[in-house]
């Protein structure tokens, strides 16, 4: 294999039209035009500065845009953790061995020790394509078996939070407690949705569609839920006054 032009960079290579980088017989394209090829190039070669918390944000970086905002927020959570563990570590220096001594350290919550585990893999899956190192060292590791939860809320305890909170969230704790969806689901009902059956889902995390038929409990949930944007006209139904979601961090 020759090059066709010998002033490209290490690596790259001219075929068909097209930029190519090219190690240990892997063809990574790079695209048409030299200038968006060297951009893509640069990327690829370029060593994170400041070892594993900077691969640890650009990975985040990176994959943001196709993740939920919980899910964001989720992520930034575990990364501070992790940039905190791996403060010393460049992405080369981090091998099986230390990926399993995090798993010991955060035996005590294994829930959160597997979300460290799965963010942990993302990034080094991402750090092997960007061929930032040659083998992913969380593969080998197994995650702690998750305790299920030991006990539901009392209607009593159910009520008792109810009657503490504002009328914003007794609605939310109402449409919760009369559909059984998840806050995500509850959270994206349109007003579209709401249909002379009931109120139709289309689950985010299953992908299921379904209606929840009206009750008598229902119906007065959702009249009560329409009353909080005042009169702001919004196409979802949990709204504030100011036509945007509720945060309930």
């Amino acid at each position: 294999m020759t090059k066709k032009n010998r002033d490209l960079p290490p690596c790259v290579f001219e075929s068909h039209g097209s930029y190519f980088y090219v190690k240990k017989s892997k063809w990574t394209p790079l695209g048409k035009d030299w200038q968006s090829a060297k951009r893509a190039y640069d990327e690829l070669i370029a060593e994170p500065i400041g070892g594993m918390p900077a691969l640890i944000d650009r990975v985040l970086n990176n994959i943001e845009p196709r993740l939920r905002a919980s899910t964001v927020r989720q992520y930034a959570t575990v990364a501070r953790r992790l940039k905190k563990i791996l403060a010393e570590f460049s992405p080369d220096q981090v091998k099986p061995k230390d990926v399993a001594a995090i798993k010991v350290a955060l035996a005590s919550t294994p829930n959160f020790c597997n979300r460290c585990l799965s963010v942990l893999r993302v990034v080094f899956q991402h750090a092997v394509e960007w061929q930032i190192v040659e083998s992913n060292p969380c593969l080998a590791i197994m995650r702690h078996s998750e305790r299920k939860r030991s006990r539901y809320l009392t209607d009593a305890e159910l009520a008792a939070i109810r009657d503490s909170a504002g009328p914003r969230l007794q609605i939310t704790i109402d449409l919760l407690y009369r559909t059984g969806q998840r806050v995500s689901d509850l959270l994206k009902i349109r007003r579209v949705d709401l249909n002379a059956e009931g109120i139709s889902f289309a689950q985010g995390k299953t992908g299921t569609k379904l209606t929840v038929a009206w009750s008598p409990e229902l119906k007065p949930a959702v009249e009560r839920a329409k009353t909080l944007t005042g009169n702001v006209v919004s196409l979802t139904l949990l709204r504030n006054k100011r036509g945007k979601a509720p945060d309930y961090r």
